[in-house]
């Protein structure tokens, strides 16, 4: 095999045209330090990670015959995690692909066939475990101008485990055949997938899936003959089989369209219509959707007027219905200094046995005297009511406050106020929450960007209690001019504390970063964590 390996490289590196041979890879080599203290005692790991990857690209042979992509891998570590498992085993894993690319790249775009190889070797070093991962294939295709596109795939894979506890020899073959046509605004798609899975053992019986999809579209727009600006019609087919059994079929189509707008007055208008059926062969039964949308809008004096009608109804094994309607107004007052939004909205909805009706409102008003300065206050309220003497509805009722203030592109900060109030009908519940929340950023000098942030909650409900919650942040980055990065930061959460810190150096396609992370959590319990690296690329 290395014989075979080894004259396949003299092959491709003495082949004609070695300027246009590629290469690439990176190494990556890491060394972590974990540690947890707790009530149980001290828990600690080292790990040394190493992890290489090569890649080769070069002519097969000569440029006219195609080309060949090959590509290894090999890394080395155990995954530490935060709960510092003792028996976290070392893992290795080494990989090779193959793959080509035949016929020269000026008729790849009309032919293709490109088959590949591949194999990978995950290793539990200690365990004296492998698990070995193989497979082939090659995926054609034939694309002519004018003439459907054809494509073929086959692929090979198997599987070998023989140390774990239930052993696993599996080979898997699947397949893959489509063909797409396209003729101005039409398209023919049909696709058929298949898989095969067999036990080696002969412990487990074959296992065979068989996919079937066809699907045809039309898709219009800018009509002149018809006053729509788009048109857009699609049916699917579908069936899904296993082992010979049929277990899903099924049919649908799609309709959606959209009028180009139209004046009525000073009003304009535009409409949206959708629908898909569906049909279950298996079940015999058929589920239609269909959904309209009316919108209309309008200049007023100092802004604009917009309404929006819906309505939409299910019909088949859930039925549904209902219609909506929504009213907004967008007005500007001084230049735009002090602007305004306000919207109502209102529905009915009737499924599963009940009928609802839902409501809402809205209301933003922001004041901006200075440029860098504004100041907001928005309340809003939405809720659903049962009919028929139905149990069930809520209620939600939101207020806030804040301003923002940016006296220069290298500072600014943001505070914000909301209350909201919340009452659930059906389970007798009401809960009433504050929250305050600061933020600041500031760049006191060029690459150097401090922030700051403070987050407090207050919360009370009924039946229940009272919580309040509180978060504070700090963090701070740097760059100086020849590459290297620091950041730091902290984060203090109720009675726990995160507090974190990065060196990156980079020069080139050479990066080296230190990272150290500790928590202190009211558990109680301490969690440090430690990572120095170097990343290589070439």
């Amino acid at each position: 095999m290395r014989s075979r390996a080894l004259a396949l490289a003299l092959l491709v590196l003495a082949a004609p045209g070695q300027a246009a041979i590629t290469r690439s890879g990176s190494l990556n080599w890491r060394f972590d330090d974990l540690t947890i203290d707790g009530p149980q005692g001290r828990l600690r790991r080292t790990q040394f990670y190493q992890g290489y990857d090569l890649a080769v690209g070069a002519p097969l042979l000569h440029k006219a015959v195609g080309s060949l992509d090959l590509s290894g891998k090999f890394e080395d570590g155990a995954d530490l995690s935060q709960t510092v498992n003792a028996n976290t085993t070392r893992k290795q894993v080494m990989g090779f692909r193959a793959a080509a690319d035949l016929l020269r790249p000026e008729l790849r775009d009309y032919v293709r066939l490109s088959p590949n190889y591949s194999q990978s070797t995950l290793r539990m070093v200690g365990a004296g475990r492998d698990i070995t991962d193989r497979s082939w294939g090659f995926s054609s295709g034939l694309s002519l101008p004018r003439l459907p596109a054809l494509s073929l795939s086959r692929q090979y894979s198997s599987l070998d485990d023989p140390l774990d506890l239930n052993p696993m020899h599996q080979s898997v073959t699947s397949g893959r055949e489509s063909l797409s046509y396209s003729l101005g605004p039409a398209r023919l798609m049909l696709d058929h997938d298949n898989r095969r899975t067999h036990d080696r053992q002969g412990i487990q019986p074959d296992t065979k899936t068989d996919q079937k999809r066809a699907s045809f579209e039309l898709n219009y727009y800018q009509m002149k003959a018809l006053p729509l600006d788009s048109l857009s019609l699609r049916g699917d087919l579908f069936r899904y089989e296993t082992n010979g059994s049929v277990s899903q079929e099924q049919a649908s189509s799609n309709i959606n369209l959209r009028t180009r707008q139209f004046q009525s007055g000073s009003w304009s208008h535009s409409l949206t219509y959708g629908n898909i059926l569906q049909r279950d062969n298996l079940a015999r039964d058929n589920e239609l959707s269909q959904n309209a949308t009316a919108d209309s809008r309008r200049a007023v004096r100092r802004g604009s007027l917009l309404n929006t009608l819906g309505v939409n109804q299910t019909t088949g094994r859930t039925p549904s219905q209902g219609v909506q309607e929504g009213l907004n107004l967008s007005l500007a007052f001084a230049s735009g200094t002090l602007t305004s939004e306000t919207g109502v909205s209102g529905g009915w909805s009737r499924g599963a046995g009940s009928s609802f009706l839902n409501n809402g409102a809205r209301g933003l008003l922001t004041f901006a005297p200075r440029r860098p300065y504004s100041v907001f206050t928005e309340a809003r309220t939405e809720g659903t009511e049962a009919l028929g003497g139905a149990r069930g509805g809520s209620r939600t009722n939101r207020l806030g406050a804040g301003s923002t203030l940016r006296p220069s592109q290298y500072a600014d900060a943001t505070v914000r106020w909301d209350r909201t109030h919340q009452r659930d009908h059906a389970a007798a519940s009401t809960s009433l929450s504050d929250q305050i929340d600061l933020l600041s950023r500031l760049y006191p000098i060029e690459r150097l960007l401090l922030s700051a942030g403070y987050n407090l909650g207050f919360t009370k409900s009924e039946p229940g209690g009272s919580s309040r919650n509180r978060t504070m942040r700090l963090s701070l980055e740097y760059a100086f001019l020849f590459g290297l990065q620091v950041s730091g930061g902290a984060t203090l959460v109720g009675d726990s504390y995160t507090a974190n810190g990065s060196l990156n150096y980079s020069l080139g396609k050479t990066e080296l970063f230190a990272r150290y992370e500790h928590r202190e959590l009211s558990t109680p319990s301490t969690y440090s964590y430690l990572s120095v690296g170097l990343k290589r690329s070439f």
